[in-house]
């Protein structure tokens, strides 16, 4: 939290919220207080003030803000489950009639971890982000996982190297802004990046027996875009591979409108961004997949995060005996809440 005396200072003159800032180390303008989790709500709030204040909009007569001071604070003081980084969609959705006054349709930098060579350490890097083409979408990255893929792709084994290159695709975050022709979604929205997408059209996307789209399946040797094959990161011009279609390794990413999933706005994306991987793979393997009856035995080996998905799968088709194995005991007792009622270490057993 910020002294008492800065505190003082802003509330009574916004004019020196400029030194402040340059004190504290934080950007101006309210695009990068976006995901700024470290900083105090008060100052998100002061910070949001300022805006405020230098765009007018809290005059009574632009119509773009109404109130924004008192109703500013209560979101930003009064409510303690509002995560920070969720702070600007939940002040356009509240607040704002101009849809686009916090998203932006231009190129800009930010960091990303950026894969130079097969097995070698990732590299913090600034790097241009290209706005999204039509039928694609830019999402502010908020939380990423780390899948085995990622690692069995960076260490380039059984598969053609495609260097550099921006891994990750279990995530969540926020959309920024889209392109053109995308409807279904809108800048604000919470979204899960999704390696196989759905164009809605395909013989395989109108089955209800096979997800594998014929344009947006998955295709790790991919690293550009579909609508133009090209790269949207890029560093002093020079192209970054994008992997799987997500590369949710950066602060900001752009993927294809069929690969984003809108979901529920109150949803915890800390606790929900595995979904687009890990808990899909092992559920969708049991119930779509294995399809076991109601009071069959299902064996699952290995319980991972993708394993206990699919124990979770057998638990709500009903199945009987639910036999998970594993090399480490210790994963038993978590495995319980999944509906694993039988175990077996194969290093023991």
């Amino acid at each position: 939290m910020l002294p008492q005396r800065m505190k003082k200072a802003v509330t009574d003159n916004p004019k020196k919220l400029a030194n402040l800032i340059d004190l504290v180390n934080l950007p101006p303008t309210l695009r990068d207080f976006v995901g700024q989790s470290q900083t105090s709500r008060l100052t998100c709030f002061m910070r949001v003030w300022s805006y405020v204040k230098t765009n007018n909009l809290q005059d009574p007569n632009n119509k773009n803000m109404v109130n924004c001071d008192e109703k500013l604070k209560g979101i930003l003081l009064g409510k303690p489950r509002v995560e920070l980084a969720e702070l600007p969609a939940l002040i356009k959705l509240h607040f704002l009639k101009e849809p686009n006054l916090f998203t932006s349709h231009k190129k800009f930098s930010c960091e990303v971890a950026v894969a130079w060579e097969a097995g070698k350490p990732l590299v913090i890097e600034e790097v241009e982000v290209a706005p999204p083409q039509a039928g694609e979408v830019r999402l502010k990255i908020l939380f990423t996982s780390l899948c085995h893929t990622d690692v069995y792709f960076w260490e380039a084994k059984g598969q053609t190297p495609l260097f550099p290159r921006i891994f990750g695709h279990e995530a969540g975050g926020i959309v920024e802004s889209v392109g053109e022709g995308v409807t279904h979604l809108k800048p604000g929205d919470k979204a899960l990046p999704v390696f196989t997408g759905e164009c809605g059209e395909c013989p395989h996307c109108k089955s209800e027996e096979s997800n594998m789209c014929d344009l947006l399946r998955i295709n790790t040797d991919r690293g550009v875009m579909l609508n133009d094959n090209k790269s949207r990161f890029s560093i002093n011009g020079e192209p970054i591979n994008h992997f799987v279609g997500t590369s949710t390794f950066s602060e900001y990413t752009v993927v294809h409108a069929g690969c984003v999933a809108k979901i529920n706005p109150e949803a915890p994306l800390d606790k929900v961004c595995i979904l687009s991987c890990g808990i899909c793979t092992g559920l969708g393997a049991t119930v779509n997949v294995a399809k076991p009856k109601p009071g069959s035995s299902v064996a699952i080996f290995g319980l991972g995060a993708v394993g206990l998905a699919a124990a979770e799968g057998a638990r709500i088709s009903c199945a009987s005996r639910i036999i998970g194995v594993d090399l480490v005991s210790s994963r038993f007792e978590l495995a319980k809440k999944f509906g694993v009622n039988e175990f077996v270490n194969l290093k023991v057993d």
